[in-house]
């Protein structure tokens, strides 16, 4: 079968998906969309003397969504405290992995495709002017999932539960049991997610739900396990019954909110998974709602990846336990009134924009100015007295920055590159984050090659689908770009955007373009394409080497030691941030920005005092 590739001059330009800790770097072989640096070239660097840039209180390295959204918080919350802050990106753009594209009438996204519209989310879309431009996925719309050689949807709502065939009776009634309490106790040690699910909800929920979320991506984003916030049947007269009907209905989307944390890639969330899960689940796992990890569930620590459901159990004995004790700890201390600037989603959704999720780290970073500085490689990091310095190889020559404080928002690796000299003890714990490899891979087809049985009402609806490991295809999920947000493909076109890699197949970092939209042109005939149909017009393949840090098991431990490790070697104002810190979803990047901004200013109001 021939693929009609575009021509190279017609794929979007490979940049170099990393905030490289170099002005030049050695790799060791070719790859596409995402190479780290790797070493220093030292022959290459000008031996001459820095300039002195002017002193800021704070300096944000790495300009991707979590470093600009850091900056933006200090910049509207906190600045009287912080009134000086620059960001520093070692290439010519922001945004990080996010990336967008728009050409011959398509658009499509090459790493987070969506979020989640929480109030934080909406907080920084506001603050940044993008609220007229905010485009919503249909609630209603089903999301899929591959078993048995058909998609079958999810369920998402209670009527649906008697119809949906994706699991059997007795498994729907031992993930009931399970989340009552039914099941046996806690082994005593920290468990993975295929332990503690297997445990509390039984085999099949694991087999058909969570696995594949786990090890699919961005489907890129958290939120499972059970229904806190906005349905009305909790109220004061809520049954037993009643609750153990949410719950199961809200396990049956566990798979959409392992994805919860990314798509990712700082923020490479679920945009199909994490599509249309409860609202309240979000606030219920570590991340948000819609990433996939694109990892390995028997290696992923459910406290680390799915904290929130994790505590569940810990606080009420048991998952539906510890969702009653919330909802009666909520109704105690009730949430300050909501911003009357936010939107108000309609249902369970998430959101893009007009023009693609680049406009949000584009926008943030036109506000900020000045105090975003591109094609600044940073070189080293020296303690001073009452601060920090930083050299930066910059277009200009070699720059010194003199700083009072530094968040790295940089990828574990390249932070533990530049911290090395400062701390040993933190750079070896930052070395050991495992980051697998993704591939987004954007193809197109006639509307016409998809399947009659695919359809609903003679068109493609849904936000896509997902593919448990065990059923034979290469390919992670899909997503149904042209149906998911408008304006993404020309007319008599579908837009399907791709994942394909993870922790369980690396391979994908020795095949060729070709050979990676081969691959997921032959899985989706198998269920959503027709076998006859014409080859797919191939728009893009962006991969990316080191794509979503892994919440391994000891995972937080290692993190908390790379943290005590700065503070005991006497590095306090240098703080640790990005995806491998607050969740791999676009929208808990957003949050921990947040916190990190309180984080800061909160230290340099301390070092006033002192």
């Amino acid at each position: 079968m021939s693929i009609l590739l575009l021509p190279p001059s017609h794929f979007p330009t490979r940049h170099n998906n990393n905030h490289a800790a170099c002005p030049r770097t050695r790799i060791s072989r070719r790859r596409r969309g995402g190479c780290y640096c790797t070493s220093i070239d030292s022959s290459r660097i000008t031996r001459t003397t820095p300039k002195k840039s002017e002193d800021v209180d704070c300096v944000v390295v790495g300009g991707g969504i979590s470093g600009l959204c850091i900056a933006q918080a200090l910049v509207t919350k906190h600045m009287e405290t912080v009134p000086n802050v620059i960001v520093t990106e070692a290439r010519e753009r922001v945004g990080g992995n996010i990336i967008t594209v728009e050409r011959d009438g398509f658009l499509w996204e090459e790493g987070p495709n969506s979020f989640q519209p929480s109030d934080s989310m909406l907080t920084t879309v506001v603050d940044c002017g993008l609220k007229d431009n905010l485009v919503f996925g249909d609630p209603d719309a089903p999301r899929f999932v591959l078993w048995g050689g058909k998609l079958r949807p999810v369920p998402s709502k209670p009527t649906d539960l008697p119809f949906f065939d994706l699991m059997s009776f007795p498994g729907k009634l031992r993930a009931g049991f399970g989340a009552l309490g039914i099941r046996p106790p806690s082994p005593g040690h920290e468990e993975s997610v295929e332990e503690f699910v297997r445990r509390n909800l039984g085999d099949e929920v694991f087999e058909r739900l969570i696995e594949p979320f786990c090890s699919g991506s961005e489907m890129k984003g958290e939120q499972v396990l059970v229904h806190v916030q906005k349905r009305a049947c909790w109220g004061t007269g809520t049954s037993l019954l009643q609750v153990a009907v949410e719950v199961w209905v809200d396990m049956d989307h566990l798979w959409r909110s392992v994805v919860g944390r990314h798509a990712g890639m700082c923020g490479m969330h679920c945009s199909l998974c994490g599509l249309g899960m409860p609202y309240c689940l979000h606030h219920y796992s570590h991340g948000s709602p819609k990433c996939v990890y694109a990892g390995d569930p028997a290696k992923l620590s459910m406290k680390a990846a799915f904290g929130r459901v994790w505590n569940l159990e810990q606080s009420g004995g048991s998952i539906i336990g510890g969702a009653i004790k919330a909802i009666q700890e909520r109704r105690g201390n009730p949430k300050p009134p909501r911003d009357p600037r936010l939107p108000k989603p309609k249902g369970q959704t998430v959101c893009s924009f007009t023009k693609g999720l680049s406009m949000l780290p584009d926008a943030i970073s036109t506000r900020l100015g000045s105090k975003v500085k591109l094609s600044w490689k940073l070189l080293s990091v020296k303690k001073l007295d009452g601060g920090y310095t930083l050299a930066y190889e910059t277009q200009e020559g070699l720059i010194s920055v003199q700083a009072k404080s530094v968040i790295m928002t940089v990828p574990s690796h390249v932070a533990s590159s530049l911290l090395r000299p400062l701390s040993a003890a933190t750079a070896d714990g930052l070395s050991k984050f495992y980051y697998p490899p993704v591939a987004a891979v954007s193809i197109s087809y006639p509307k016409e090659a998809i399947r009659k049985e695919c359809l609903i009402d003679g068109e493609l609806r849904g936000f896509g689908q997902l593919h448990p490991r065990s059923q034979g295809v290469e390919t992670l999920g899909t997503i149904y770009s042209s149906t998911l947000f408008p304006n993404r493909a020309p007319l008599g076109r579908v837009l399907l955007l791709n994942y394909i890699g993870g922790a369980t197949n690396p391979g994908i970092l020795s095949k060729t373009d070709g050979e990676l939209v081969e691959a997921v042109d032959r899985d989706l005939r198998k269920m959503l394409i027709n076998p006859t149909a014409k080859d797919p017009l191939a728009l893009a393949v962006r991969v990316w080497p080191q794509a979503i840090p892994q919440f391994l098991v000891g995972h937080l431990d290692l993190l908390d030691a790379a943290k005590s490790a700065l503070k005991n070697d006497g590095f306090e104002g240098i703080f640790l941030g990005g995806n491998y810190v607050s969740g791999v979803a676009l929208g808990r990047c957003v949050e921990c920005a947040y916190e990190s901004a309180k984080e800061v200013s909160k230290f340099l109001s301390e070092q006033l005092l002192k």
